[in-house]
């Protein structure tokens, strides 16, 4: 045994024979004590920075380590005679724990220092962050303490707890969250004009009360898969609109889960969820409450140009209240809508498809009156069934981009409102016994090559049935198109889509109602296989062939019939123009 060795154990012997357990814990700890000294570090100054050794009530800038085996605890509490000064932080400091409470005391930390602490409190007065990071430790803020940022993509929360409020609400203030910075229950943030709150961690962010200003944001930043715990909501002040989800400041494919609930409830709020990959809900969103009308729209842009693949699913709830609007954007499939997540509060509120829902995915798209009705609003719904029962339907907007595409339709199809449209593409069909009532100055457009059938339209005045584009279109023989009395409407004539549209009749259009007025007037040309039925005993209708086909200077038929031409009492038909017809 070498001589170190025998030494060791004579000594363990010594302490063994003459101390406890509890008695050699003591003396480590006075040792470890001794070794790693407490200093309580109190500012003395006025203005000036925290690098001058002569400002501290120690006669010594804090910095755990310096001299060495030292810890600080540093306070920001003196009144300086009761005027406001401000401590400059520009080099990085570690300490103990930072204590912040006198009102007049301002602590600015700058650009690119780094400052560590295990405990701070911040009970009075402002720790402002410019372009810097607080690396770990526990802070809180109470009282009229103040933890805000500048505007610096810079700043930076990494590894902290966070108890009490964050203060965003300066204009173009920001925020980064990452190495899983944590809030405490009640913990807030307020976020001012264009101010953001980043995240840049990929552990869930809960426990916080977020309010968005005007054009202020929640980003996921760079390639995050960030997630918003069960005790996360996000509201959005009356009159603004604000974002969640797109990044800011540092650029990449961030994916969202919304586990909380973000809500738009106020007059005039606007929440746009757009994160830069995909967003999914497992909590909640509500747009709309009674006394305030607030609008949601997801829209993440994910997935890559040219992808097909859904860029949001929900599997939570979509909550709309009386004046709300939640607009469906991006891509989605009726597995991802989740129709049984949808709640009517007061039966009232709007949802809008204005992205493209696969519904050849989770199948049929089945509305009923706890769904309420769907609006196509600039959106596309591809494949599958429609469905509707309890009066609710599907609606649609004056938008020329609204299209069923592929669809078989077996509810009701709404397009009463003025200016209503949506074109048919891809084989979209109803099936029996359904109907279309069209309103003024709206339109059915048809945009395929299929026979359309099974249907009965009415037209409203100045409403439509158009063949859009460069379309042989036909109409069964059980579509019936009848015409409102008083009013004049048009059956053939492109409306949003250019080109030189052919139609086939094979089904009834009628002109019974007193002085109703129907224009077969395709581009193209005009075939009848089926009726065309003008006036009736009650009430005289008129009919007004007139396609425009065949180019200008063509001398060939602009139409034919190998089907009905009848005209009861008071009814008109009016073959065309010139001779250029075949009867």
């Amino acid at each position: 045994m070498s001589q170190a060795s025998k030494s060791v154990r004579k000594y363990s012997s010594f302490f063994a024979s003459r101390f406890t357990y509890p008695a050699v814990a003591a003396i480590c700890l006075l040792v470890q004590n001794r070794a790693n000294a407490q200093v309580n570090a109190h500012w003395s100054a006025g203005t000036g920075d925290w690098n001058s050794a002569a400002s501290w009530s120690n006669g010594a800038v804090p910095n755990n380590g310096v001299p060495a085996g030292t810890n600080y605890n540093v306070y920001l509490d003196g009144n300086n005679g009761n005027t406001a000064y401000t401590v400059t932080m520009d080099n990085s400091y570690t300490v103990n724990s930072f204590t912040l409470s006198s009102s007049y005391a301002t602590l600015s930390q700058t650009s690119g220092s780094v400052f560590q602490t295990t405990n701070a409190t911040i009970s009075a007065g402002t720790y402002s962050v410019n372009g810097a990071t607080i690396r770990g430790g526990t802070w809180v803020i109470s009282g009229s303490g103040q933890l805000q940022f500048n505007s610096s993509s810079s700043n930076t929360l990494d590894g902290v707890a966070i108890s009490g409020a964050l203060n965003l609400s300066t204009a173009s203030s920001y925020v980064r969250l990452v190495n899983g910075t944590t809030f405490s229950s009640g913990s807030s943030v307020t976020i001012g004009s264009s101010a953001g709150l980043g995240i840049g961690q990929t552990s869930v962010v809960d426990n916080v009360s977020i309010t968005l200003g005007s054009n202020s944001y929640v980003a996921v930043e760079g390639n995050t898969n960030a997630s918003l715990g069960s005790n996360v909501l996000i509201s959005q002040s009356a009159s603004t609109t604000g974002q969640v989800g797109n990044s800011y400041n540092f650029s990449g494919t961030g994916n969202l889960t919304n586990g909380g609930k973000i809500q738009a409830i106020n007059t005039s709020s606007v929440i746009n969820i757009n994160p830069t990959g995909t967003f999914t809900n497992t909590g909640t969103l509500l747009a709309g409450s009674v006394g305030g009308g607030g609008t949601i729209n997801i829209n993440p842009t994910g997935n890559g140009v040219g992808s097909t693949s859904p860029t949001w699913s929900n599997s939570g709830q979509f909550m709309v209240d009386s004046n709300g609007v939640l607009n469906l954007g991006g891509r989605f499939t009726t597995a991802g809508l989740n129709l049984g997540g949808i709640t009517r509060l007061n039966a009232g509120g709007t949802i809008n498809i204005t992205g493209t829902l696969d519904n050849t995915v989770g199948g049929p798209l089945a509305l009923t009156a706890t769904t309420g009705s769907l609006t196509l609003n600039a959106g596309t719904i591809s494949g599958g069934t429609f469905t509707s029962s309890g009066g609710s339907s599907l609606n649609a907007s004056t938008s020329s981009n609204n299209q069923l595409s592929g669809v078989a339709i077996s509810g009701t199809l709404n397009l009463s409102g003025s200016n209503n449209y949506v074109r048919l593409t891809n084989g979209s069909t109803f099936s029996s016994g359904s109907s279309v009532t069209i309103g003024s100055s709206a339109g059915l457009g048809i945009g395929q090559t299929g026979v359309l059938d099974n249907v009965s339209i009415t037209l409203g005045s100045n409403s439509y049935v158009a063949v859009e584009g460069n379309t042989n279109a036909s109409l069964g023989s059980n579509v019936l198109i009848s015409q409102s009395a008083s009013t004049t409407g048009q059956v053939g004539n492109n409306y949003n889509f250019s080109g030189t549209g052919n139609l086939t009749n094979g089904g009834k259009i009628q002109a019974i109602n007193t002085s109703s007025v129907i224009n077969i007037n395709p581009t193209g040309t005009f075939t009848n296989t089926g009726t065309l039925l003008a006036g009736s005993t009650t009430g005289g209708g008129t009919i007004n062939i007139n396609p425009t086909g065949n180019g200008v200077g063509s001398t060939s038929p602009t139409w034919s019939n190998s089907g009905q031409f009848m005209v009861d009492s008071n009814g008109v038909l009016n073959l065309g123009v010139g001779l250029r017809r075949r009867v």
